[in-house]
């Protein structure tokens, strides 16, 4: 099917954000994100900053707003790339400069639908610390790779970076939505949380507007700290990241040791976005349980390190699309693309498991990485109709060291 649909500009970089309309329904996320989002303001970026200056420790590069550097050589190579030198550091959130929590009320990302088709492995069946050696398995909505952590290790640090790619109008009406990012957790039903970033892409009209009537950027930027069980839970727009396709991006997800940001800090963790020549700090507490009897809220479910992955997802409707294709609780339609994928990717992995005992990423012997090299893959599947049957539509070609390859299957 040729179907033109007209592209939305990405946001210029100068003047303020447009803003989505606000819903009533976030008021309650907003105001537990207004408890758990460190604002204190940080350090400056000298000048004549070092990366590798070894005196520098993990409390060093969290008040600078940067990612403590890991020290494995695939994972410090990827890092040292994420930051440059001159480079720029905009906290979105910081201490006068609150900013406006940016939500998209139009989609859900995070929860992950695996087929049950006969042949394929149910991966939230496989056994804990038990990595698939080459399996494939199928979800409705996911297309990637993931890795999962050895009994007695933890992932405590997952960098990524990839070109935004282009999308165009895929099968059907659309709108077509398709969200790449990296996480740790969530893979398997035991995992409660899981801490993810990446960027969205959309062709068509999902009736998302701002204040003036205008769509909403159809490229952007995004964080979240999934829970599992929460019923409405959104991705948070990095307010002033300008995305587009083929700009390169780097994204950071790192579990803090104890003590970071600040004394008495347990299960903190800083999500880092770097595009163009600046770099996006976030940093938050861990997510309040759902469970009612946690009155005050002091309950808190931290992330595990049990997975690393980077994943191609369709996301969730939480409304009606305009044109009425799209109902309230359906997967978007996959857009077209020529391929997306991760062009690096390492996860670096902590030894001890207990949440309540992270140990610094900054010791040597305590930080190896593992990249791709025995993934589980993930392809995506769709049932489609005239006549019916299940079709793959996103697949990985490629999951090996630090790279993976999603391609679109018409």
């Amino acid at each position: 099917m040729d179907m033109t649909i007209e592209q939305q500009p990405p946001p210029e970089s100068s003047g303020p954000p447009k803003q989505p309309i606000k819903n009533a329904l976030f008021d309650p996320i907003v105001a537990e994100l207004d408890l758990r989002v460190f604002r204190r303001k940080l350090n400056v970026l000298p000048d004549n900053f070092n990366p590798l200056d070894p005196k520098l420790q993990v409390d060093d590069f969290v008040r600078l707003g940067l990612p403590p550097r890991p020290s494995d050589a695939d994972a410090l190579r990827l890092w040292l790339e994420m930051i440059p030198p001159g480079l720029k550091i905009m906290p979105p959130f910081e201490e006068g400069n609150l900013g406006v929590y940016m939500l998209r009320a139009d989609m859900a990302v995070g929860v992950t639908r695996f087929s049950a088709d006969q042949g394929d492995e149910d991966v939230t069946q496989a056994r804990v610390g038990w990595i698939p050696r080459g399996r494939l398995s199928s979800s409705r909505n996911w297309s990637g790779a993931a890795i999962f952590a050895n009994h007695g290790d933890r992932f405590s640090q997952v960098i990524a970076s990839w070109t935004v790619p282009e999308v165009k109008a895929g099968d059907g009406d659309g709108p077509w939505v398709c969200s790449t990012w990296i996480g740790i957790d969530g893979f398997r039903r035991w995992m409660k949380s899981m801490p993810q970033m990446g960027t969205t892409q959309i062709v068509g009209d999902t009736g998302e507007r701002d204040d003036a009537g205008n769509l909403l950027p159809q490229y952007f930027a995004w964080w979240q700290w999934w829970l599992r069980g929460r019923t409405i839970q959104v991705p948070v727009v990095f307010p002033t990241a300008t995305i587009a396709p083929g700009k390169k991006v780097y994204c950071c997800v790192t579990l803090l040791p104890p003590d970071q940001p600040d004394p008495g800090d347990r299960h903190h963790v800083q999500f880092f976005l770097r595009v163009d020549g600046t770099g996006y700090p976030v940093m938050l507490a861990p997510p309040p349980t759902n469970d009612p009897a946690d009155i005050d809220g002091g309950r808190r479910v931290p992330a595990s390190g049990a997975s690393a992955e980077w994943i191609l997802e369709r996301p969730t409707a939480l409304h009606d699309s305009p044109n009425g294709n799209v109902k309230e609780g359906d997967l978007f339609p996959l857009p077209e693309f020529a391929s997306a994928g991760a062009d690096d990717f390492a996860a670096s992995l902590a030894a001890d498991p207990d949440p309540m005992v992270v140990a610094s990423i900054a010791a040597l012997p305590i930080t190896p990485s593992t990249n791709f090299r025995t993934p589980l893959k993930l392809r995506m599947m769709e049932h489609r109709r005239d006549p019916s049957r299940v079709a793959v539509i996103a697949k990985p070609i490629e999951a090996k060291d630090g790279k993976v390859t999603i391609a679109y299957q018409d």
